[in-house]
């Protein structure tokens, strides 16, 4: 995986969030596994780590 560009996706995501987001509400992020799609919250998946 190149993690630059991992970085740079991440960095364009939130920037069109912020850009989306009324002034007054709050930029909420979910971060899904790709492999199972179980919610990790930014951390590794539990279920996938071993494999």
């Amino acid at each position: 995986m190149d993690w630059n560009w991992t970085w740079n996706n991440f960095i364009h995501n939130m920037v069109g969030k912020y850009v989306q987001t009324p002034q007054y509400d709050y930029v909420k992020i979910t971060l899904h596994c790709e492999s199972c799609g179980d919610k990790t919250d930014g951390f590794t998946c539990p279920k996938c780590e071993n494999i």
